[in-house]
């Protein structure tokens, strides 16, 4: 990384290879708070030295400006979409918004003086929206921002073995299915078998701009995306793996994470980060995280051991510490697992990781921790 002198603000700037707004991963959302919504984000520069940290996120109930509770601000001139901006007194950078009256989706987007790349970006989808892709919502405010956040205290992750209800399956349903489409029999290496369950959603998924019922179980959701009656993101990909891996005797649980969040009068619900649904899978003794939207098979640390998600979200939330994990996910050009330090990763996942593993996430895990 680069260090630049700033001028007349006493900070440093690190110029990472992130950035907001290219071209890279998009998706629906399945419902608000759960996936990226047409995000096109891979990334752009932090603020350190000290280092700048998003602590809360706010809008106007009538959406004409935007609240970021920021720490370590001061004296730090921003870039908005008409003026410059500085945080207030009380740390707050006021951001004008013109959502009221948009009948499409729209960005206000704001950057460092001085500097090209965004680091926060405020996105709005509206009702208009969610009815085009079959959800019915009044409407979702997110905060996107390559800074930093707070990380919540309160976040637990249980570790705790597994019960029986962890397993609970239509194991049948599976069977059927893998024999139909003639994929990861019984009794092969678990990591090949989840290798061939993601070369089979990057075969079947996307074939409909509708999406799949986020109710479902995995087995008839798969059903429903390999008919090309609907398509899935990560509630779906998280359930359908859950399942999956239940089939096969590996005990599974589905996660939910958020950020804070809050809905406005008009009912337009606004978040500080964008939600996710990821899995856990009991491999070894403990619980490790497993992400099909990714195509993740597992983090690990340099000494080789295994991370929850918990871990991997604290390890994440500190600049440095991130380079401490590897990620073994699906190389999409060969097929095969492929291990990269977080250093080595390209940007589009990154910038995955800034926003749908950011430390300020709350973690749900239902059915008393059984998922």
């Amino acid at each position: 990384m680069t260090l630049m002198a700033f001028a007349a603000v006493l900070l440093t700037i690190t110029l990472d290879p992130l950035s907001l707004g290219s071209d890279a991963y998009t998706q629906p959302s399945a419902r608000p708070g759960s996936d990226a919504k047409q995000a096109n984000i891979t990334a752009a520069p932090s603020l350190q030295g000290p280092e700048v940290i998003v602590t809360s996120f706010s809008v106007s109930d009538d959406m004409s400006s935007a609240q970021v509770g920021l720490q370590n601000a001061s004296g730090v001139t921003f870039a908005g979409p008409v003026t410059n901006l500085q945080a207030g007194v009380n740390g707050n950078l006021s951001i004008p918004l013109d959502f009221a009256s948009a009948t499409q989706p729209m960005s206000v987007s704001v950057s460092v003086l001085g500097f090209s790349r965004d680091v926060i970006r405020v996105d709005y989808h509206p009702a208009a929206y969610y009815a085009s892709v079959g959800v019915d919502s009044e409407g979702v405010i997110d905060l996107f921002t390559t800074l930093p956040r707070a990380d919540n205290k309160n976040r637990l992750e249980p570790i705790s073995p597994p019960t029986s209800a962890s397993l609970i399956v239509d194991a049948a349903a599976w069977q059927a299915i893998r024999a139909q489409r003639d994929f990861a029999p019984k009794g092969m290496d678990l990591d090949e078998q989840i290798r061939e369950l993601y070369l089979q959603f990057d075969q079947l998924n996307g074939q409909s701009s509708s999406e799949c019922e986020t109710s479902l179980d995995g087995a008839t959701t798969f059903h429903d995306m390999a008919a090309g009656r609907c398509s899935v993101w990560c509630t779906g990909y998280a359930r359908m793996t859950r399942d999956f891996l239940r089939s096969v005797n590996v005990p599974a649980r589905y996660i939910a994470l958020g950020g804070p969040s809050v809905y406005l009068p008009n009912g337009m619900f606004v978040e500080s980060s964008e939600a996710h649904d990821t899995t856990d899978m009991w491999v070894g003794g403990t619980w490790q995280w497993v992400d099909a939207t990714f195509r993740v098979l597992r983090a690990t640390r340099p000494d080789g051991k295994v991370l929850t998600l918990d871990g991997v979200l604290e390890l994440l939330s500190d600049q440095t510490t991130r380079d401490e994990i590897s990620f073994t996910r699906l190389d999409s050009s060969t097929g095969e697992w492929k291990t990269l330090t977080y250093e080595q990763e390209d940007d589009a996942f990154k910038q995955d990781l800034a926003s749908f593993l950011s430390s300020d996430k709350q973690m749900i895990i239902g059915d008393g921790g059984a998922g």
